[in-house]
């Protein structure tokens, strides 16, 4: 009698751990196939040129060289290192191509991000200073807003690839 009893907990205790492998094995395969989250580093800041390349930089700025695209020309530029806005100013995005083959992206921005640039843009002479766009540390672009903007901002100089990781960055958040 104690001979069985002990025979059945031993099968229960048997099929509870095959049950509980073949689990822990179908889990782990389902972390095979989970994606990395899509990113992309995104900044906009305050940018002006820099008429005098042999002084260093001032406190709070970065000396940049731009090589040139569509919409700005070569150059240096002195650049903040504070940014007005990141990627996570973005709440929603259209997508331009370029006749160069580059992207626009056009945003809408977040609350936050509004405020950002209406208190920037406040001042009539910013409106006029270039703003540099930093996406996964190359310089993309720039150039100024000539107007106060509303909740929407268009930011040049996208590769394809950064446009389509861009857009696939806002689905996952």
């Amino acid at each position: 009698m104690m001979n069985r009893s002990l025979r059945n907990v031993t099968v229960g205790l048997v099929s509870g751990l095959v049950a509980g492998l073949a689990l822990l094995s179908i889990h782990a395969c389902g972390d095979d196939v989970r994606e990395e989250p899509v990113s992309i580093d995104i900044g906009v800041f305050p940018a002006q040129l820099d008429e005098n390349s042999v002084d260093p930089a001032p406190a709070g700025w970065q000396r940049v060289q731009l090589s040139g695209s569509q919409r700005s020309t070569a150059g240096a530029f002195l650049v903040s290192y504070t940014t007005i806005l990141t990627g996570w100013s973005i709440s929603a995005l259209r997508v331009a191509e370029d006749p160069d083959g580059s992207r626009t992206i056009n945003a809408r921005l977040n609350a936050a991000a509004k405020k950002r640039l209406a208190e920037f843009s406040a001042d009539a002479t910013n409106l006029k200073v270039p703003l540099a766009v930093r996406i996964d540390g190359r310089w993309a672009d720039f150039s100024p807003l000539l107007r106060a903007p509303g909740d929407r901002l268009s930011l040049y100089g996208f590769t394809p690839e950064e446009a389509t990781r861009l857009e696939q960055s806002l689905q996952v958040s």
